[in-house]
């Protein structure tokens, strides 16, 4: 049985108002930590690492349908403007985007994805590890002495 998901999708990252660039993104996550979704983006430059970003999983669930997170990571669902006004997204339509805004110290980054392809990768989470049944997956003795030799 596998015990990790991997997705890779195309997001845009916001450079003005209305005006975006395509970024190749690969969403990422194990059931050796169940809480927790990991979003890596490739190099910024020749020789540079690439950076991943580590969140909750329930912050992107929650960003599905309402306005999630706080502080240096926020979901927000951006319906699509045609059509009837709605005030959730379930379930979401085609042209439907979530917004992630990302910030580290003073420099911030907005950027998008489609809700389709952020809810394929989040069902396929849920059927890995359920929502509410993650303290199950955990080892907790391997943390554990993870935290206590990275100590020394």
């Amino acid at each position: 049985m596998s015990t990790s998901v991997t997705a890779c999708v195309l997001m845009e990252l916001e450079v003005a108002e209305g005006a975006g660039l395509p970024v190749a993104v690969e969403l990422s996550y194990t059931s050796t930590d169940p809480y927790a979704v990991r979003m890596t983006f490739p190099q910024p430059g020749p020789g540079d690492q690439p950076i991943t970003w580590c969140f909750a999983r329930e912050l992107l669930i929650d960003g599905l349908s309402a306005r999630s997170g706080m502080g240096d990571v926020r979901v927000t669902p951006c319906p699509a403007r045609s059509g009837p006004s709605r005030r959730t997204m379930s379930p979401p339509r085609p042209d439907d985007r979530i917004r992630l805004s990302l910030r580290v110290g003073p420099q911030q980054a907005a950027l998008s994805i489609g809700a389709y392809a952020l809810k394929a990768f989040l069902d396929s989470t849920c059927s890995l590890v359920p929502p509410g049944r993650e303290s199950g997956h955990l080892d907790i003795d391997t943390a554990l002495e993870r935290i206590i030799t990275s100590g020394t």
